[in-house]
């Protein structure tokens, strides 16, 4: 079974970007294993201070839910975030737990090797990272700013950036349902875990 952990940035419960992570995780049934099913907005995690303790020490000093979920990340095969735009950017509690990956910034820079064994399975395979963006404007440029952190997040956990589904054109937060061309994008894009 391959590990999946999930990241939702919408604090909108059930809206676009759910419903398109909610299509991978059924395009990927029969062979993951979800080992968490994260809402960024119903986390208690603070916001990095770059004090940068976790430069000298290897740890973060905010005992939070952010520790839980980096541990998480280390012991999955694919990370999965799916999140709306906010202005072309991440929604700020998204932007918390992903600048919190300081400490998992600082540690690959104290063991080199550590970056490179974090990027492939027990067995040999690399791990890999999907990222689905739902959002109004239909210009990709809007989005690329919030899937270049993203995509270099990913860099910084040991995911290989596998595939990016930039659903747009929604400006209501139930308008994805409507869209069967891009659920089933989304339901593929889950599908291809499987070979």
């Amino acid at each position: 079974m391959i590990r999946v952990l999930v990241v939702r940035g919408s604090p909108f419960k059930g809206g676009n970007s759910d419903r398109l992570a909610d299509e991978f995780l059924k395009g990927a049934e029969g062979v993951i294993s979800l080992e968490g099913d994260f809402r960024a907005c119903d986390m208690n995690v603070g916001f990095c201070r770059s004090c940068r303790i976790c430069e000298r020490e290897g740890e973060c000093v905010l005992e939070d839910e952010g520790r839980k979920f980096y541990k998480s990340c280390s012991e999955v095969d694919v990370l999965v975030v799916a999140t709306p735009l906010h202005f072309g950017g991440l929604p700020s509690r998204l932007v918390a737990l992903v600048e919190r990956a300081q400490v998992e910034w600082a540690r690959n820079r104290r063991d080199e090797n550590l970056l490179l064994s974090r990027k492939h399975r027990a067995d040999g395979a690399l791990r890999r990272g999907y990222i689905i963006v739902a959002g109004g404007e239909k210009r990709e440029a809007v989005g690329r700013p919030a899937i270049i952190i993203l995509r270099n997040w990913f860099a910084t956990l040991g995911f290989t950036p596998t595939a990016i589904l930039y659903a747009a054109g929604y400006n209501s937060h139930n308008e994805v349902a409507k869209d069967t061309q891009v659920l089933h994008k989304a339901f593929l894009l889950g599908k291809s875990l499987c070979g």
